[in-house]
């Protein structure tokens, strides 16, 4: 398989069709696999959303090293990581040899003519062992595999870095692979080869549930906590939990687009968010859900043929599609005689196929939609209304808490009082304050950065304010200003040439911030979604 080839977004409809496969009896080893483990379903999903370069760039091979790095502990044979060194008995040091591959024994220097040759590749006893005696042997050759643990350990992420890539992809596009290992003879592996977890890797399943769980945790950083995100969290898993349709509206001020991008983000195994495009062609909303989907997604493609691929990934994947600007599943424009294809697509294909799905709106938006196509055209609304399970009204003000914790996330160690400054610009422009904030730290970072600085001082954040926020005077803070007539006079200027000359102040510089830029990772890192 050629390196492009090999890394190349994993087939959602493969997928899909393995896992339809399976539901259909037609591997009950893999049926009772997922039965007992659910979540590995999820993984699947999750395997997919990350060989896709614009969710992880490098793909599948990008993700295969990281999850090596992220399982040290786990790679290599099951029994060389458990108790210690002097619990290697006779049975654990079999499996261990069968564990690794030839080359490998080779490499290691456990060859024909090594110690360890005598207790055979598959366990057995070969005609070397006669001449050696039982006692020194197996002392010498316990000594041996703890001596070279660590060389065992990096041979099998040195494999793991060639292989792993080729195994993730048949494991979730092709039938016979399985996250676990079964096989204890040299003929049961050499029969199902390849269908199971690779022996540099049997804990592959436990590694990446870990790896998911984790990489949860870190996404779930970006997002600030406050009473719209955890409401939107809270809908989001009931609607995946219940299997059930939920529309949110909320004010686009407060960040609900930005908690239910985060929230799939952090769910790429269980739902995937879309956003609805402004038009009236059913195939326009096809091709955003089928983009999100990780499909490949050519303009020559039929309409019937992209329907029918859609609606087979979502059905036999069960994720979640998460519609935001949903008051675009209404018609556009539209007269007595319009037909909803939208929404007799959802309607048809997603809800009465007892799919869960969460539509994201301003009230506005969507009420005013709705309320005005059912006026022009008498369709009658209850066809699918009375399929959502709830309406969930965000709250409509955020308080001082919520407003901190939001900048918090896009300034991390800025001082309360410069951060209650930004805050109180933000929110007193009301227009869409998470936006205003995430564009002001990236200015002052930028504007740092034009200066040669990896942190901003408090000039770089005063004139970030200025260039976001419109029709607002100049800073009151006693502190360096910013000559907002020169500023725009010097146009695209590096900042240093653009910053007036510093009046006298008592003000604190906030030069002595130490901002860690490993943990910042720059503006960009920090902003949600």
């Amino acid at each position: 398989m050629s390196a492009s080839l090999e890394n190349t977004p994993i087939r959602p409809a493969l997928v899909a069709a393995k896992l339809a496969k399976i539901r259909n009896f037609e591997d009950e080893r893999l049926l009772e696999e997922f039965g007992a483990q659910p979540r590995l379903i999820e993984a699947l999903w999750f395997l997919q959303f990350m060989s896709m370069p614009e969710n992880n760039p490098g793909g599948l091979r990008k993700f295969a090293a990281d999850l090596i790095s992220d399982s040290i502990d786990l790679i290599g044979p099951l029994e060389l990581h458990e108790d210690t060194a002097e619990k290697i008995g006779d049975e654990r040091l079999r499996k261990i040899l069968e564990e690794l591959p030839k080359a490998l024994r080779d490499e290691l220097e456990f060859g024909d003519d090594g110690p360890l040759a005598a207790y055979g590749y598959w366990g057995e006893r070969n005609e070397k062992a006669e001449a050696l005696e039982k006692a020194a042997r197996k002392k010498q050759a316990t000594r041996l595999v703890n001596l070279k643990r660590k060389e065992i350990v990096a041979a099998c992420c040195q494999e793991a870095v060639r292989e792993l890539p080729i195994y993730l992809r048949a494991l979730c596009e092709q039938l016979p692979y399985s996250f676990h290992r079964k096989a204890t003879t040299a003929d049961e592996y050499i029969e199902g080869r390849g269908a199971q977890a690779p022996r540099y890797f049997p804990r592959i399943a436990e590694a990446l549930l870990r790896f998911m769980d984790r990489r949860k945790t870190a996404v779930s950083g970006t997002i600030a906590s406050t009473a719209v995100s955890r409401e939107v969290f809270h809908w989001l898993h009931k609607a995946r939990d219940t299997r059930s349709a939920v529309i949110i509206e909320g004010n686009s001020r407060w960040g609900k687009t930005e908690s239910a991008r985060a929230w799939a983000n952090m769910h790429p195994g269980l739902a995937r968010y879309v956003r609805t495009p402004p038009s009236n062609s059913e195939s326009d909303l096809l091709r955003a859900i089928a983009t999100a989907l990780g499909m490949d997604v050519s303009p020559t493609l039929a309409g019937y043929r992209l329907r029918g691929e859609v609606e087979y990934v979502l059905i036999h994947s069960g994720l979640m599609p998460i519609l935001d600007e949903a008051h675009a599943i209404f018609p556009a424009s539209y007269s007595r005689n319009t037909t909803p294809a939208r929404l007799n697509w959802i309607r048809c294909n997603v809800l009465d196929c007892g799919l869960p799905a969460v539509f994201i709106s301003t009230p506005q938006s969507y009420r005013n939609a709705e309320k005005k196509f059912v006026k022009a055209t008498g369709f009658a609304m209850e066809q699918f209304s009375e399929r959502i399970l709830k309406t969930v009204h965000l709250p409509s003000e955020v308080s001082a808490e919520d407003l901190f914790a939001i900048a918090r996330i896009h300034f991390p160690g800025l001082p309360d009082k410069y951060l209650e400054y930004v805050v109180e610009r933000a929110a007193a422009t009301e227009r869409n304050y998470v936006s205003d904030v995430s564009k002001i730290a990236r200015l002052a970072y930028s504007n740092a950065a034009d200066d040669g600085l990896s942190k901003p001082k408090l000039d770089h954040l005063i004139l970030a304010i200025n260039d976001v926020l419109p029709a607002l005077p100049l800073p009151i803070l006693r502190s360096p200003r910013t000559d907002r007539a020169a500023a725009v006079q010097a146009g695209g200027k590096g900042f240093a040439e653009r910053r007036a000359l510093p009046v006298e102040t008592e003000a604190e510089d906030i030069g002595d911030l130490q901002f860690d830029r490993s943990i910042s990772a720059g503006a960009e890192a920090l902003l949600p979604g």
